[in-house]
């Protein structure tokens, strides 16, 4: 076979140049190095590319908040819950968790150390108004700032102190003589 017209026989590049031996990549580009038609074809994925036809391993997915079952606590004690039992990403990259303790009237304080979630509830939780029940809203992310988000509650039950006397009134304290 003549190649390219060019009347001699030997190989036609894709570009049509005679003794080219260039082809054309997955793409149909000429000399191509199949990067115009790869992406992320995972719907799934943060960065989706609907007009890829070619998987190039590069999908980003948001890290992922499994359902937090509603939780328990006792009213004088402080409660933890391991985040990271309900945290998945798949591609394996968690950075840190945040939260926030919604309609919060400082009934509780709380914190996040590494993936441990600590709510202390104030003593005498009950007496605070506020109720047996805190809703918890936990976030995750990813080393590139994607995120996720849930919600449980963690309800306290009381427990019952003893009472502390602190004064009485028109009584005057009598010492105790031993």
């Amino acid at each position: 076979e003549l190649g390219c017209g060019c009347g001699e026989a030997g190989p036609s590049g894709c570009d049509e140049t005679c003794g080219s031996t260039l082809e054309f990549d997955e793409c149909g580009v000429c000399d191509g190095d199949n990067s115009s038609c790869s992406g992320c074809m995972d719907p799934e994925a943060e960065n989706f590319d609907s007009s890829a036809t070619i998987e190039d391993g590069t999908c980003e997915h948001a890290p992922i908040f499994d359902e937090i079952n509603d939780q328990f606590g006792t009213e004088d004690v402080d409660f933890s819950i391991d985040l990271s039992e309900h945290a998945s990403d798949l591609n394996n990259n968690i950075s840190h968790y945040t939260h926030v303790v919604l309609e919060n009237d400082n009934s509780v304080s709380s914190s996040i150390n590494g993936n441990i979630l600590t709510v202390s509830p104030s003593n005498n939780f009950y007496d605070t108004g506020f109720g047996d029940i805190v809703v918890i809203r936990v976030f995750v992310f990813d080393s590139i700032g994607h995120s996720n988000q849930t919600d449980f509650n963690l309800s306290f039950s009381g427990v019952n102190d003893a009472p502390v006397i602190t004064s009485v009134s028109g009584q005057v304290p009598t010492p105790i003589i031993e």
